[in-house]
């Protein structure tokens, strides 16, 4: 019997997929708990409409972050903070690079921010950034102390 899953089934595949089952398996458990649909071929005209959305959803998001990381590559930033000779009260995090970038016009997100630990002196730090779908970019932070 073949059946279109309409989620990820773990050992059967992804949502859209088209795969054949037994057909007790698919009638009495993938079809009622709405894991899958038989493959008619309006459903399969469905899944293949759906797949090339979402490709195309894809490439425009794919692109929409190259830029935004062409747009970051090489930047330099600077932040001020509070230190004493060169030690800060506290620290820079993503959440704080997040928010900086944001106010200059480039939003990212802080799981995009990759950081080791937090800094917690004055001076350059290169910042990377990944996108994902192997699109990553790299900055420099300035900490300057706070006058």
């Amino acid at each position: 019997m073949k059946v279109i899953l309409v989620q990820d089934v773990k050992s059967l595949g992804k949502s859209g997929d088209v795969i054949d089952v037994r057909t007790g398996y698919g009638l009495n458990y993938l079809m009622p708990e709405g894991l899958a649909v038989l493959a008619t071929p309006e459903a399969l005209r469905n899944v293949e409409r759906v797949t090339k959305e979402r490709a195309q959803d894809e490439a425009a998001g794919k692109q929409a972050l190259n830029e935004k990381a062409s747009a970051l590559n090489g930047k330099r930033f600077e932040i001020e903070s509070k230190a004493k000779e060169g030690k800060l009260f506290g620290s820079i995090s993503k959440k704080e690079i997040r928010a900086l970038l944001s106010l200059q016009g480039t939003a990212v997100e802080e799981r995009q921010i990759i950081l080791d630990k937090p800094l917690k002196q004055v001076g350059e730090f290169p910042i990377n950034f990944d996108f994902g779908s192997g699109i990553k970019a790299s900055a420099m932070l300035v900490i300057k102390e706070k006058a």
